[in-house]
């Protein structure tokens, strides 16, 4: 799903990108996860100048391989699996079936549908964090030596499964078409805040040697820095939070 603009960031509901009245698209986003091989996929655009005015339109293989698409890998420190790309479209043509929702009225087929789509992946992002967590956890215990390690573990373990819940619930009420972004973001920043902070602890439980040097232990850690950002930083969430609670 193509959001992000070098000029605007992760704004979806005012992007440049531009649709025109004769279906042509004029458009630049990066950070895309797989935008330089995929074969297929969605882009928020906006469609005129009105607050409704923002649409999702459907890429597909033959607008992804048009002579007016440019895609290129981005070069990135980390996240390599990523595949973050750079995608460029120069009055590229698109066909008026491919403009999602059109069945729908503008503003449910726009920023509301857009919202929608968050608000569903929010959780999967959280259980993903929580996987990672209890991923740590459990490879902790066969290496804890002391009887203060093994408390420590004992409590992380039962604040990742109140977050667990936590997560559920939200899941439930997205689930049941209750908008909570509130409910949703709280999830996000408590899965995410628990992962970084069992990564902190984690020299405490298996000490700093095997820390340092175990492979699958800092691939993993790697990996986890990605969830701060992934579906809103925790800075959005938080916004989110005190939104939902004034």
């Amino acid at each position: 799903m193509a959001v992000t603009e070098p000029s605007k960031g992760s704004d979806a509901g005012n992007p440049s990108s531009l649709l025109s009245d004769d279906f042509e698209l004029n458009a630049e986003k990066w950070l895309v996860g797989n935008g330089h091989d995929a074969t297929i996929g969605t882009m928020v655009v906006r469609t005129g100048t009105g607050p409704y005015s923002i649409g999702v339109i459907l890429l597909t293989p033959e607008t992804l391989s048009h002579p007016k698409v440019f895609r290129q890998l981005l070069p990135v420190a980390g996240l390599q699996g990523a595949g973050l790309s750079h995608l460029y479209f120069d009055k590229t043509p698109i066909s008026e079936e491919h403009i999602l929702g059109l069945h729908r009225r503008p503003l449910e087929r726009g920023m509301h549908s857009v919202i929608k789509t968050f608000y569903r992946m929010r959780p999967c992002v959280c259980a993903m964090a929580l996987g990672s967590a209890q991923a740590l956890l459990d490879f902790a215990i066969s290496h804890i030596s002391n009887v203060k390690a093994r408390e420590l573990h004992s409590s992380l373990q039962i604040e990742i499964e109140a977050i667990r819940n936590l997560n559920y619930r939200a899941a439930l009420r997205i689930d049941d078409n209750i908008l909570d972004g509130a409910a949703v973001s709280l999830a996000k920043a408590c899965s995410t805040e628990f992962v970084e902070k069992v990564v902190r602890i984690m020299p405490k439980l298996v000490g700093t040697e095997l820390f340092l040097t175990d492979i699958w232990l800092q691939k993993t850690i790697t990996d986890i820095q990605g969830y701060e950002w992934m579906e809103g930083s925790l800075d959005m969430q938080r916004l989110n939070i005190l939104a939902g609670s004034i």
